[in-house]
């Protein structure tokens, strides 16, 4: 199972991740990618306001991150923790 690990820098998040991740890999064979996602105060205000024109106006696909990972590997689940993962 191929795992995309979403990271925002910050500890306690990773540990909840990395305890997650070592409780699935004692049942499942998995291999884990990761990529770094962090968010700056302004593009968490712009995030803010697209969702809610979206909700408004459905206007979806203005906004559009992609993870260089997902692109290459056949991801079949995406973990993260924090709210800007």
């Amino acid at each position: 199972m191929n795992i995309l690990w979403i990271k925002d820098g910050k500890i306690g998040h990773e540990k909840q991740v990395k305890a997650l991740l070592d409780e699935i890999s004692k049942t499942e064979d998995i291999t884990v990618f990761e990529e770094e996602f962090k968010i700056s105060t302004f593009m968490r205000f712009i995030n803010i306001i697209y969702y809610f024109l979206d909700s408004l106006f459905k206007i979806s696909g203005i906004y559009n991150y992609r993870f260089n990972v997902y692109d290459k590997k056949d991801i079949n689940i995406i973990i993260g923790a924090g709210a800007s993962v």
